[in-house]
């Protein structure tokens, strides 16, 4: 059983998905289920789809498995996806992201704002920036002046100025 993300996307084939299974469902694949997550892999369906799908399936819901660093994996994979060839962000997925609230919770993480959900490799209780989104997605492409009070490290200031296409950004 495997207890972070990095230890189980080292393992190839049969390996990877018993590992997945013991450290998701707290037990050993089914025939059928170890032969089907083998052929996905045979047919070049990503670790972390697999991941998501026994972690997200009803008996993984119920037995509630840790994995550390799932989460950290899932972003930089959906920003990998979307990044340009120079393997930055590319300007346009500000424009293209539907969920506002996913779209500022990833630039609080790629930012290490302390308000994301994630920082590092460690999920932080606040969470605040998908119901920040929620509230000011209809500023987003609007000129306005955004005050950020106590701005320590100026992360903040960062993830602001990127998620608002057109405001003025002041820390104090």
């Amino acid at each position: 059983m495997s207890s972070h993300v990095k230890d189980l996307l080292t393992l190839e084939g049969e390996a990877f998905v018993r590992a997945a299974y013991l450290t998701l469902l707290g037990r050993e694949p089914d025939p059928g289920g170890l032969g089907n997550y083998v052929r996905e892999l045979n047919a070049g369906v990503r670790k972390l789809a697999i991941l998501s799908k026994l972690r997200n399936s009803d008996e993984g819901r119920r037995h509630r498995a840790t994995l550390r660093g799932y989460r950290g994996a899932q972003v930089r994979q959906w920003l990998h996806a979307r990044a340009e060839g120079s393997g930055r962000v590319s300007p346009s997925l500000t424009r293209t992201t539907s969920d506002d609230g996913v779209w500022l919770d990833v630039l609080g993480i790629l930012d290490g704002v302390d308000k994301a959900s994630l920082r590092g490799e460690i999920h932080c209780s606040w969470d605040y920036l998908r119901h920040y989104a929620h509230a000011l997605r209809i500023y987003r492409d609007e000129a306005i002046n955004v005050i950020e009070i106590g701005v320590a490290a100026g992360a903040s200031l960062k993830m602001w100025l990127r998620y608002f296409s057109r405001a003025t950004v002041v820390g104090v």
